[in-house]
This record gives C-alpha cells, structure tokens and sequence, in this order.
C-alpha cells in the first residue's frame, strides 16, 4: 500500500526548518508512515532535497511555480507519483486542494486534517481576502474528502455543518518521551517565562508584554518565533525596558531543554486550534497559562492542568503572579498536565490511529 502526503499550501521542508519544525515532522509523523506503508511519496512547495526514508519520495517545485497555481497543478506535473497512491494525507485543509484535483482525475481517496480556523484566524488578523479563500478552500476540500480528522472537539460540528461526509476526531499529540520533566537546579531569583508561536496578532503577544510592565517579580521572557509583529514587539519591549528575548525558531529536539528550564509557559492567545506547543510545555510538567478561549480552555482545567485567565494584560498579569507566587499551585498543575498528556495525547498512540484510519480509506 502506497501514501502520497501532500504539505499545506506554499509548505516545504526547508520551510519547516525555518520554524525549527522539519524534524518534528520527519521522525514523527513521516517515520511513522514510512513504517506502515510500503512507499511514500512526499509533495513539496519548494526544489529541494531533503534526507527521508528509503521507502520515501520527495517531489518538488521545480520550476518554482507559485504556490496557488502549484497547489492546482502538482497531481498533473506529478502524475506518476499520484496515480501510483493508493490514499492521499492531506495536512490541513489548504493541504487538500492537490487532493481533491487527484480524485477527480485518479479517483484517489484522501484524508485532510481541519486543525485551526483559519478563516477566524485570518480575520482576526484583519485580511478578509485570506478569510474569504480560505473559505473557499473548506467548503471545496471539506465537503470531497473521504474523511476529515479534528483536533479539536469543537470543530466537529462546524465541519459536519459544512457537509464533511465523515469526521474522526484525532487531537494533535506529542512525543512524550522527548517532552519530559527534569527538575530545574538553580540559584537565580529570576524566573523564566517562555513563549512558543507566531508572532502575529491572533496570539495577543502585546497584552502578554503590557501585563509584564508593572510586574512584582523578576523575570526573564524567551520569545520563539517569527511573524510580522516581531519589530514593533522588539520595540515595545526597548521602550518599556522589559526583560525580553527575541529567538527566530528552536530546533525541534532542542525545545525540551528550553521548556525544562522554564518557571512557566504562557499562550495568551484570542484563539486556538490545538495548540502543539501548549501540548508540549505540559508535557515537560512546567506550569502553563493560558486565555479561556477556544483550543486552549480545553486542554487547561483552571488549578488542575493550568491556570485560565482572561485576554486582557491586567488578567494575564494576574494570572502569571499567582503562579510565581504560589510554588506548591505551580508543582501541582504541573504534575497535573504531564500525566494528563501522557494518558490522551501520546504521539505512538495516536498516530496509529490515524495510520490505521489511512489504510481504511485506501482504494
């Protein structure tokens, strides 16, 4: 049995690497596949090489296309290799479009998973074009999938409504013998706070850096990631002298020693889908903030696996000196959230779920 996996729109592995991703998905999900499958084709956004499986194939952009047109035309440049698949993976729902071209001209099968509103997301952040395609791109490759895997609980009603002819939910995982406690040795009075994301406005960064201005503990903030707000959030920090670092991306099996090092992980975000780094921070046992909002409140149980806070900068200030303040709170959620990640969303487990899902679909 054969796998065509084809990466979200514009996708490719040294894209991933940029953001510290491309192992992650390498040695879990492709590794995974590749030792359930007979072969894997991978479709790539970008020309590149990159060192998979024996059993893999990575195809590429070429002719660097654009990304729209690319997305349309990859199952006919590639034909040989889609037509040799015996099921498509789809990752996210943009990640589809390739897939649905396949159907309609191999019969092909295919899964895609629906693991973030992008739509919301994009008019969150103030692009109603983007909202407006991405729309679009739902109601064609959601309503032609063969089945739509959710992260997320509260999305299985939306994508039933939009007309998904089966929904599995598979929430997002994690490695949990990577991600692990240790328990932190050290002398200094500053804690260390640390974020893991976009920077882009649907993760609310800037209440995060106003709710540290008039803070009653010393700290030190790690920000890792890339977007768009990166400069003017550099500048907020140098205005209001905060103690603020700026990491573009982290290697992958690198993040388990930045979050063991930390007092407390905070994702302020409006909204979620199912958010990995979240998963992950719980996972290594650090103690975990986050907004009582959609992809976030139902991984965090206020007191028991995190704190919940309100998304302005006053709740988020609230939120974090109750945790700094209180070290028996701060070890018990999280104790809480380790075991909670360890007993739903272990990645062995829940990948062969989904592989097991796959085969089922196969023609």
């Amino acid at each position: 049995m054969k796998l065509g996996l084809a990466l979200s729109i514009g996708e490719s592995f040294t894209d991933l690497k940029l953001h510290g991703q491309d192992v992650l998905v390498r040695d879990q999900n492709v590794k995974a596949y590749s030792q359930e499958f007979e072969k894997v084709y991978v479709f790539s956004y970008g020309n590149e090489k990159y060192p998979l499986f024996k059993n893999n194939r990575l195809a590429v952009n070429k002719h660097g296309m654009h990304r729209y047109i690319y997305a349309f035309l990859m199952p006919i440049i590639h034909s040989k290799e889609f037509k040799d698949c015996d099921v498509l993976r789809g990752f996210q729902t943009t990640g589809g479009i390739p897939c649905v071209v396949a159907k309609l001209l191999f019969g092909t099968p295919f899964v895609v998973n629906y693991g973030y509103d992008y739509e919301s997301i994009a008019k969150i952040e103030g692009s109603l074009i983007k909202s407006f395609f991405y729309k679009i791109v739902n109601l064609i490759v959601l309503k032609t999938a063969n089945t739509v895997i959710v992260t997320n609980p509260a999305f299985i009603k939306k994508i039933k409504e939009i007309g998904a002819k089966s929904v599995v939910l598979i929430p997002n995982s994690v490695d949990t013998a990577l991600f692990i406690p240790k328990k932190k040795i050290t002398t200094s009075k500053i804690k260390e706070i640390v974020f893991i994301g976009r920077l882009e406005p649907q993760k609310n960064i800037v209440k995060l850096l106003k709710a540290l201005v008039k803070i009653k503990y010393p700290y030190r903030l790690k920000i890792i990631g890339r977007g768009s707000q990166k400069k003017y959030l550099q500048k907020y920090a140098q205005n209001y002298k905060l103690n603020v670092t700026f990491t573009d991306s982290v290697a992958h099996d690198k993040l388990p020693a930045v979050l063991q090092s930390a007092d407390l992980y905070v994702l302020p975000s409006l909204l979620e889908g199912h958010p990995k780094s979240l998963l992950e921070a719980m996972s290594t046992g650090v103690p975990c903030l986050g907004t009582d909002v959609e992809g976030i409140n139902d991984l965090l149980q206020n007191e028991k696996t995190g704190i919940l806070v309100g998304t302005e900068s006053a709740d988020i200030k609230s939120g974090i000196e109750k945790i700094l303040s209180d070290p028996k709170l701060a070890s018990k959620i999280g104790s809480n959230a380790r075991e909670f990640t360890k007993a739903h969303f272990n990645a062995s487990i829940l990948l062969s779920k989904e592989i097991k899902l796959l085969k089922s679909q196969a023609k």
